[in-house]
């Protein structure tokens, strides 16, 4: 091969290189910058309700602001990876984050996520596990509702 040949195979084989390290990184980010997205930092939240959709259906609700502090502190390092193409998945847990003026809804599961109108594959750390760890008092809706 000749100098001229070996420059533009070179350069080719560099640009797939740069190209697919892209496509990996691209649409990589954090619970935390998806939330930040959403709350601004003035914007408190006073309580967190999970459901989990794992046979019969389950709630419970967070209202001690140093157990949402570190439980959203903890959840913020996971990392999530944006799937393109994808339709808003109905996953095994939801999470409603409520502020004093607004709502925010959040599907998740062990290796999805579903937030802002885009669907994630979880690619390190958990959503599920910090959530089990913690020592909540689970009822079924009619309990939660307080339904007799």
């Amino acid at each position: 091969m000749n100098k001229k040949a070996t420059i533009i195979l070179s350069s080719f084989v560099i640009l797939i290189i740069i190209s697919v390290s892209w496509i990996q990184l691209s649409g990589r980010t954090t619970f935390g910058d998806v939330l930040n997205e959403k709350i601004s930092e003035t914007d408190e939240i006073t309580h967190i309700v999970f459901q989990a959709r794992i046979g019969e259906i389950l709630w419970t609700r967070i209202d001690d602001p140093e157990l949402i502090n570190s439980l959203i502190e903890e959840l913020s390092n996971v990392s999530i990876k944006k799937r393109y193409g994808s339709k808003n998945m109905m996953l095994d847990y939801e999470m409603t984050i409520h502020t004093q003026s607004k709502s925010y809804f959040f599907n998740f599961d062990e290796e999805n996520f579903s937030g802002n109108s885009n669907d994630y594959k979880v690619i390190e750390g958990s959503f599920v596990k910090p959530l089990l760890q913690l020592d909540l008092e689970w009822v079924t809706g009619d309990e939660f509702l307080g339904v007799d």
